[in-house]
């Protein structure tokens, strides 16, 4: 409830900032850090929120979160993550072969695993919108 009743009370400013700058929730979007800390009663205070938060990762852990985090993010805003070796044999393939474009021999059965250091490929359809694992 903590984050919820922040964001509740700067929505008039985040309103009068996307209005100025002629954005809305089709066209854009943000991340913001949000700090929390936990008192011997966990009682949570807000420490601080971040409108450009670290996202550099520096431990396996925060590799982990934050790469959960992108995911997320991406998924939201209709991209996906996609293996680069995989996509690029699928069009080398695909070019080879024009005639087995969107069969299962190009690549267009199962998605390709992807990692967050892979690129960014487009969505194909709604049946593609699961999750990267």
């Amino acid at each position: 409830q903590v984050v919820l009743k922040t964001f509740i009370a700067a929505e008039s400013h985040i309103n009068t900032q996307s209005n100025l700058l002629n954005l809305n929730g089709g066209n854009c979007f943000e991340i913001w850090g949000v700090d929390i800390l936990l008192d011997r009663n966990l009682k949570p205070w807000l420490v601080e929120v971040n409108t450009c938060p670290d996202m550099s990762a520096s431990s396996p852990l925060d590799r982990k979160i934050k790469g959960a985090l992108f995911t997320d993010t991406f998924n939201l805003v209709g991209l996906e993550l996609c293996n680069r070796q995989a996509r690029m044999s699928q069009m080398i393939q695909s070019m080879n072969n024009p005639t087995a474009r969107g069969s299962k021999a190009a690549g267009g059965g199962a998605r390709p695993q992807g990692r967050v250091c892979d690129v960014l490929c487009p969505r194909r359809s709604s049946s593609s919108s699961s999750r990267a694992a």
